[in-house]
C-alpha cells in the first residue's frame, strides 16, 4: 500500500536556541509551543516574548538585569546553558527557570551540587511570585515581572504637567548630603502611613493616600504628585497619576505643578531619590530648574515603581527652608513605605491568581481523568494504555470504544497547544467520537466530519492530529485513518518493529480534505503500538530528541528483553525507558501511547 506524499505533521514546535546570557563572577579561587502549520513555513518558532527580567547579583555586589525573552532557560556554568554563571559554586547545569502555560514562572533544581535555595530554603521546584531571593551557590537571582505598572497610557497632544528646562543645575541625593536627623514624630507618622497603605485597596487610592500624608502640616509639603515618565523619552511631559495640594497651597498663588526637568532627569539616571531648590538654603547648595520669577521653593523626587519602560515617582514640593537632607530622607522613607505596600498587594494578588489557577487545574485534571477509558478489556486482545500528562492539563486524547459490530475503535489524538484551551478541545473530541460510535458510521466519514467541525471552531493557530483504528479482535483485520499523526508501529513475533504502511493526511482543522482509510491485519502474537508525538519528542538532558527512529530502536530493544510479557508489563517498561532517556530534563508535552497484542489462541 502506497504512502501518500504528505509529510507527517508534528504538533510540537522546536525551540529556537536563545542567545546565552554570560555572567562572569568575581570569586576567590527549549520551548516548545504548538502552532497551526503552514505548508510554506518552518515548524520552528520563537517562544512568545516576556516582560519579565532576571536580576543577577554577583558575590561582589555587582548587579545586572537580563530580559527573559522566552519560556525556558537553563542556568549553569556550562556553555550549553542559556544563562551562564561563571562561579565555582554554580554547577554546570544547576537549575532551570521556566514559564508555565498560565504565565507563571518556576525554578527547578537540576540535581546541582550545592542545591537551589529560595529564601534560603533548599527546593527541588517552586512557583515564584517575584518577591523571592533565589540562591544558586553564592549567586543571587531575583525575578522581576512586568506587571508592576499595568497602565502606561499615552500622553496625548497636550502636556499634563508644565515642565521647564533651563541651565544645567545641581541636584543632590542622599549620598551627597549629611546624615539626616529624623524626629520620632515623623517616624511614627511614616509607620502609620505604611499601615494605612497596607489596608487600602486600589492603586489610585494608595497613591492619593501617599500624597495626602506628605502634604500634612507635619511634613510641610505644599503639593505632592505621582508622575509617570517613559524612560526612553524622559524629556517628554510626564503623565499625572495623582495630585494633592495642601490647604496653604490652595489659598496661595503658588503653582505647585511646575515640574523641574533637571530633577526628573536625575531621578531617571540614578533610580533613586533626589533633592533640588531654586533658593540658596544651607546646607543644600542646589538650584532647581524653575524660573526665578516664581516663589522660592524646594522639590524632592523619589522613584515608586518601574516596569515596561515606565517609571512612577513621587514629586513633593516644599518651602525652600525644608530643602534639606532631613526632608529628602523623609520623602524617601515615605516612598519606601509605598513600595513595600505595593509589593504586599501585588503578592496577595498573585497568590489569589495562583490559587484560582490551581483550583481550575485541579478541576480540569479531574475532568480530563474521567475522559480516559475505564473498560479496556477486549476478548482476544491484550491491551494497556500509557498516559503521562505534562504537569498541566493538556491536549492528548486516548480512547477504546466497543462498537455494535464487535469491533473496537482505538482513538489517539493530540491537540496543538497546552493548557485549558487544548483540554477543552479534547473534551469536544471525546463527545463527538462517542456520538459517532453509538450508531452506524464509516471511519473516513467520521474523521472527515470531525475535520469540518474543527475547521469551524478551532482557533486560527490550532489543529489536531489523530489516529483512528477500528480493530476486529477475532480476525485481526483493522481499518486505519491517520491525520498528521505518527502511524502505528507493528511488532512481529521475532521482535522486528516497522511502521504500518498507511495513507497519511494533513492534520484536522487546517483545510477541507477527502479522507481515505487504510486496511491491514494483525496476526496472532503481533503487537500494535499507537502513540502521540509527545513520546518521540522526549528530550534527553543534552537536548537530544528521541524522534521516530529512536522510538523504534527503543521498542525493538524492549521486546527483545520481554517478548513474553503482557501489555501492562510492556507499558510499564516503556514508560521506564522513556523516563531514563529523559533523565533530569523537563517534560515538554503529554506522553500517551497504547500497546496491544492479538492473542495466539
Amino acid at each position: 500500500m502506497a504512502v501518500a506524499a504528505v509529510p507527517r505533521w508534528t504538533t510540537a514546535q522546536r525551540a529556537v536556541v536563545q542567545p546565552p546570557i554570560r555572567v562572569r563572577c568575581a570569586h576567590s579561587g527549549n520551548a516548545h509551543r504548538k502552532a497551526k502549520p503552514m505548508p510554506t513555513s518552518s515548524n520552528a518558532a520563537r517562544a512568545p516574548a516576556s516582560d519579565a527580567e532576571l536580576e543577577i547579583r554577583q558575590p561582589t555586589g555587582e548587579t545586572i538585569r537580563r530580559t527573559l525573552d522566552g519560556t525556558r532557560f537553563s542556568i549553569g556554568r556550562s556553555d550549553s546553558a542559556q544563562i551562564q554563571l561563571d562561579h565555582p559554586t554554580v554547577s554546570r547545569l544547576h537549575a532551570e527557570l521556566y514559564r508555565d502555560p498560565f504565565g507563571r514562572w518556576w525554578i527547578r533544581d537540576l540535581a546541582s551540587r550545592y542545591g537551589t535555595e529560595v529564601d534560603r530554603r533548599k527546593v527541588a521546584e517552586q512557583l515564584l511570585t517575584g518577591a523571592e531571593r533565589i540562591h544558586l551557590g553564592e549567586i543571587e537571582l531575583r525575578l522581576i515581572e512586568g506587571s508592576r505598572v499595568r497602565d502606561t497610557g499615552s500622553y496625548g497632544d497636550q502636556p499634563t504637567i508644565a515642565i521647564r528646562d533651563i541651565a544645567e543645575s545641581q541636584v543632590r541625593t542622599l549620598q551627597d548630603t549629611r546624615a539626616p536627623r529624623i524626629a520620632s514624630e515623623h517616624l511614627s507618622e511614616l509607620i502609620r502611613l505604611g499601615t494605612d497603605l497596607s489596608a487600602t485597596a486600589g492603586p489610585d487610592a494608595r497613591r492619593r493616600l501617599l500624597c495626602e500624608h506628605v502634604t500634612t502640616r507635619l511634613f510641610h509639603g505644599s503639593a505632592a504628585l505621582v508622575l509617570r515618565i517613559m524612560l526612553e523619552r524622559p524629556d517628554d511631559p510626564p503623565r499625572e497619576l495623582c495630585k494633592v495640594l495642601s490647604q496653604g497651597a490652595r489659598e496661595g498663588s503658588l503653582n505647585p505643578a511646575y515640574v523641574s526637568r533637571t530633577l526628573l532627569r536625575k531621578v531617571c539616571e540614578i533610580r533613586g531619590p533626589a533633592l533640588a531648590s531654586n533658593a540658596p538654603v544651607a546646607p543644600v547648595d542646589a538650584q532647581l530648574s524653575l524660573p526665578r520669577a516664581m516663589l522660592e521653593l524646594a522639590a524632592v523626587a523619589c522613584p515608586l515603581c518601574e516596569s515596561r519602560g515606565a517609571l512612577d515617582l513621587l514629586y513633593l514640593v516644599l518651602p525652600p527652608e525644608f530643602g534639606t537632607s532631613e526632608w529628602l530622607a523623609l520623602a524617601s522613607f515615605a516612598a519606601e513605605q509605598y513600595r513595600q505596600a505595593e509589593t504586599t498587594w501585588r503578592l496577595q494578588e498573585r497568590l489569589r491568581e495562583h490559587e484560582a489557577i490551581e483550583n481550575d487545574l485541579e478541576r480540569a485534571r479531574e475532568i480530563q481523568g474521567r475522559l480516559l477509558p475505564r473498560e479496556i478489556a477486549v476478548p482476544g486482545i491484550d491491551l494497556a494504555i500509557g498516559f503521562e500528562p505534562c504537569r498541566w492539563v493538556g491536549g492528548d486524547y486516548v480512547d477504546v470504544i466497543a462498537l455494535d459490530d464487535g469491533r473496537r475503535l482505538l482513538v489517539i489524538a493530540d491537540v496543538s497547544g497546552k493548557g485549558l484551551p487544548a483540554a477543552i478541545t479534547t473534551g469536544n473530541l471525546h463527545a463527538i467520537v462517542h456520538a459517532y460510535a453509538a450508531g452506524e458510521f464509516s471511519l473516513p466519514s467520521m474523521v472527515q466530519n470531525i475535520n469540518v467541525y474543527l475547521e469551524n471552531h478551532l482557533l486560527e493557530d490550532s489543529f489536531v492530529t489523530m489516529l483512528c483504528v477500528a480493530l476486529n479482535p477475532l480476525s485481526g483485520e483493522f481499518e486505519c485513518v491517520v491525520a498528521g499523526h505518527p502511524p502505528p508501529l507493528r511488532v512481529d513475533s521475532s521482535g522486528d518493529v516497522q511502521a504500518v504502511d498507511v495513507v497519511v493526511h494533513i492534520p484536522l482543522g487546517v483545510e477541507e480534505m477527502l479522507v481515505r482509510s487504510s486496511r491491514g491485519r494483525l496476526e496472532p502474537g503481533q503487537w500494535l503500538v499507537l502513540h502521540t508525538d509527545g513520546v518521540t519528542d522526549v528530550c534527553s538532558e543534552d537536548g537530544e530528541r528521541l524522534d521516530d527512529d529512536g522510538l523504534i530502536a527503543m521498542v525493538r530493544s524492549l521486546f527483545g528483553e520481554i517478548r513474553d510479557g503482557d501489555a501492562e508489563e510492556v507499558a510499564r517498561r516503556l514508560n521506564q525507558r522513556l523516563d531514563e532517556y529523559q533523565g533530569r530534563a523537563m517534560p515538554v508535552d503529554d506522553r500517551t501511547f497504547v500497546v496491544l497484542r492479538r492473542h495466539t489462541s
